[in-house]
């Protein structure tokens, strides 16, 4: 089956343009904070570490909210999941709006975490079931980790003039831009009908009129060993990326002598290579399916050479090139998980996306406080890295079984993983 996404298709433009627009809100939302912390934590009279808890809120609730997401993905369907989690995050913003008060934004914050996953997950999904292939799901990502690296640059902009709102306003107008897209449907007789047409947009535009047949039990799940393969895979893209990334200034300026500025311009190449990598790594996945065994043994490769390249925090361009492996070394695996894992189980296809993400969540969760405190012993937080770097082997445990296309035929219960596609 040949999938192509060219713009002349009708109505099918405006649900990716929702989709997307989800990933951006959801990746805006959840870095805008920790982009103007200073001045938050002035604004607010508490400490910079107290801000840093106004992001760790949102993963721990998003983190519990998979599952529940996943199932409500399920059985209500994408587009009107991805609307309930929009509307939330803006409820969200519109308390942490309400004054200049910590609680109201760690209030707020708590309530973003139940927003978030609704948002990524249905976006995610949405897209997906549009017959988007993995270049357009490698792209999904990508707009995610962009937002999260644009915020960083545009918000502390917009600080001077509408100060602690700045982060809040910012957020509720690229949710207002993702809700319109999303709640307005295809021009009408123009959506697409055959297989090759996206024969699913109807499936993701419309609600299931009736929950599906056979709900699978959770334990089926849990316990399914592809997807408990594909959990471990994601660890790269999901727990030791981002807690590379929390970590890596801290590094450069205690082990390193870097000054704060320069260590922040180093460490954003991190999120640069996982923006450039995506929508390679859904190219290569589509187009390229034999090579995506070698792509991931690649990526392991990357993963554990850049960190071992900033444990050394040496010379700039050493650590440039540190930043730049470890957020190339998360496209292929991350593009391969979630393009495989809702055709595992095709029957609880949202709730297998929200299984592989939940054990890299609660690694990130616990691994980041983890790697912060081996910056009090000898080293100055190298010995946290170089664990990280040698976890990151556990990639070349959980490749795949053979080089094929990700993807699954329609009207299985447990696919297994098919020979290529035309393209």
């Amino acid at each position: 089956m040949t999938i192509r996404l060219n713009a002349g298709t009708g109505g099918r433009s405006l649900p990716i343009v929702a989709g997307l627009g989800m990933s951006m809100a959801v990746g805006w939302s959840y870095a805008n904070v920790g982009a103007v912390a200073p001045d938050l934590a002035r604004d607010y009279a508490v400490s910079v570490g107290a801000i840093g808890f106004l992001t760790t809120v949102v993963l721990a609730v998003y983190t519990v909210m998979q599952l529940p997401t996943g199932r409500a993905l399920d059985r209500l369907g994408p587009r009107g999941v991805g609307a309930a989690g929009l509307v939330v995050i803006a409820l969200a913003n519109a308390i942490a709006l309400a004054g200049d008060s910590f609680w109201l934004a760690l209030a707020g914050r708590t309530l973003l975490g139940v927003g978030t996953p609704l948002a990524y997950l249905g976006g995610l999904e949405l897209i997906r079931r549009l017959g988007g292939s993995a270049q357009l799901l490698g792209s999904f990502g990508a707009v995610n980790g962009g937002s999260m690296g644009l915020a960083l640059i545009v918000v502390p902009q917009l600080y001077p003039a509408l100060a602690w709102r700045a982060p809040y306003l910012s957020s509720e107008l690229l949710v207002a831009v993702a809700l319109v897209a999303l709640v307005r449907r295809p021009a009408r007789g123009r959506a697409p009908a055959g297989p090759g047409e996206l024969g699913q947009a109807a499936t993701a535009w419309t609600p299931p009129s009736r929950p599906p047949a056979r709900r699978v039990p959770t334990k089926v799940l849990l316990r399914d060993p592809e997807l408990r393969r594909l959990s471990v895979m994601n660890l790269c893209s999901a727990a030791f990326s981002p807690i590379v990334s929390s970590w890596v200034v801290a590094l450069l300026v205690e082990a390193g002598g870097y000054s704060t500025a320069k260590a922040g311009a180093v460490g954003s190449i991190t999120l640069l290579g996982i923006v450039a990598s995506r929508p390679i790594a859904g190219w290569i996945v589509h187009r390229h399916p034999a090579a995506v065994r070698a792509g991931i043994v690649v990526s392991a490769g990357l993963g554990v050479g850049g960190c071992v390249l900033l444990t050394a925090a040496g010379p700039v361009w050493l650590s440039v090139i540190g930043c730049a492996f470890v957020g190339v070394a998360t496209g292929i695996p991350w593009t391969y998980v979630f393009t495989r894992a809702p055709n595992v189980i095709p029957a609880a296809s949202g709730s297998a996306l929200a299984v592989v993400s939940g054990l890299p969540l609660l690694v990130a969760i616990a691994g980041v406080p983890l790697v912060g405190l081996t910056f009090a012993l000898p080293g100055d937080g190298r010995i946290g890295f170089a664990a990280v770097a040698a976890l990151w082997c556990v990639l070349l445990f959980v490749l795949p079984a053979r080089a094929v296309r990700p993807g699954a035929g329609p009207g299985v219960e447990r696919g297994p993983e098919p020979a290529a596609v035309s393209s």
